[in-house]
């Protein structure tokens, strides 16, 4: 299958006559600033409060941009551990059940979550309303497939925001869905369903090895971090929803597939091999039977020692992340035509690129962050992956709005690191600013 663009396709997204100019700004989760809200066409922030959510939307309409509202943390809720399936299919085909109980801060969707989110989300319709002429779309549940929320559920909760939003006279109000990688593709989602797996049968087979027999401190160690800072995979593994598709009820179908995630999430571990494979020609072809950990053996910011500084170093890493960028996202670009297609609605396309350095510091080869890191060296490489999803928009006429994540600052306490968004790295902002 080439990669290139499907006629049924663009001629179902473009509709009729020429595409309006394609906006730009960020995905700023905590709100919108007025550092940044001058120089973009358009903003995504969480609906995390009434008074949080005010400010955003006074500002969109100060600033005269258009402003989307992730519905998310209204809309959801961890599931209990009663609904969160204890099971995984292990390498040998049978089915193992989990060491470890849930995280009580799990990601997975409860069930009770539908109707308690549409209770919520009544008391800021008075708001939306009174914002009215800024607010252009809402999302429901972030990376849904991901976290357990099949298609058809968030079909449900799709037409029932619609309805409420047509009482409210919101009409004009879109309703739109993230996508975590090409998870709406089924045959991709057991992919990733395999490699959450994976990483449950590693810690289980670990829990099992120490038993019940003395632990040596290392291994006491090892049990109660395992037990209280493992990665969300663990609950999710088993859970994630598999069907593909696009969901009925949306107007709007995004995707976010990071660098730092390609990188860094091992459920990604075979994701360019897959593409690979799907798509024999262009950036793909070198990397086929490739996986991500041969990937950062190449890069240059993957190693114990010193840090690899030069010339060579930069552009050996520029070709082999273009090349990356370019295999992983057009390939979902592919796919994500045919579900639409497949779908029969005619949606549009918003395409989330990093802003952030979450994925581009100085690691060792466990993946761990270095301390003291190059920060000029950082922001070029932040700006190559901005460039990276510039040129991606520039090829694609259907791609409508191009997000970028993130524009604040950050710090993770949990592994005690700083994690940069564009707002301190002026070549960052004025590539995203750039007409």
């Amino acid at each position: 299958m080439k990669l290139a663009n499907l006629a049924g396709a663009m001629a179902l997204l473009l509709m009729q006559g020429c595409a309006p100019p394609t906006e730009i700004g960020f995905l700023s989760p905590d709100g919108l600033s007025s550092e940044f809200s001058p120089h973009v066409d358009v903003a995504m922030v969480n609906a995390l409060s009434i008074e949080q959510l005010t400010i955003s939307l006074h500002e969109a309409r100060r600033a005269n941009i258009r402003l989307l509202v992730d519905l998310g943390p209204i809309m959801r809720q961890p599931a209990p551990a009663s609904e969160v399936k204890g099971s995984y299919l292990g390498s040998d085909g049978n089915e193992r059940q989990k060491q470890l109980a849930p995280a009580p801060r799990n990601k997975l969707w409860a069930k009770a979550g539908h109707a308690d989110g549409m209770r919520r989300l009544q008391a800021y319709l008075p708001l939306l309303s009174a914002y009215a002429d800024v607010v252009d779309s809402v999302f429901l549940i972030d990376e849904p497939y991901l976290n357990g929320v099949s298609r058809q559920a968030y079909a449900a909760l799709a037409g029932d925001v619609r309805q409420t939003l047509d009482g409210a006279g919101l009409q004009h109000v879109k309703i739109g869905v993230i996508f975590s990688s090409a998870l709406f593709n089924a045959d991709f989602a057991q992919l990733i369903q395999r490699h959450a797996a994976a990483y449950v049968e590693a810690i289980d087979n670990e829990y099992l090895r120490i038993g019940d027999q003395p632990a040596s401190p290392a291994e006491q160690a090892w049990r109660e971090n395992i037990a209280q800072h493992r990665l969300t995979t663990y609950d999710l593994a088993g859970n994630i929803y598999t069907g593909g598709g696009i969901p009925e009820g949306v107007d709007w179908v995004s995707f976010n597939f990071y660098a730092s995630s390609l990188l860094l999430d091992q459920t990604h571990e075979e994701s360019l091999a897959w593409f690979a494979k799907r798509f024999a020609d262009g950036a793909c072809a070198r990397f086929a039977n490739t996986t991500v950990s041969d990937l950062r053996k190449q890069l240059s910011f993957f190693h114990d020692g010193s840090m690899r500084a030069g010339q060579h170093w930069i552009e050996q890493d520029r070709a082999l992340l273009d090349a990356a960028h370019d295999c992983r996202m057009e390939g979902t670009l592919t796919l994500l035509r045919e579900a639409i297609i497949t779908s029969g609605r005619p949606v549009q396309i918003m395409l989330i690129g990093e802003s952030s350095d979450n994925g581009l510091l100085e690691f060792d080869a466990r993946s761990t962050p270095k301390q003291g890191q190059p920060a000029k060296l950082i922001e070029l490489r932040v700006r190559d992956e901005v460039l990276r999803a510039r040129n991606l928009l520039q090829r694609h006429e259907d791609i409508r709005r191009l997000l970028y994540f993130t524009y604040a600052n950050a710090y993770d306490p949990a592994i005690a690191l700083h994690i940069g968004g564009a707002a301190d790295m002026p070549s960052v902002l004025a590539e995203i600013y750039r007409n």
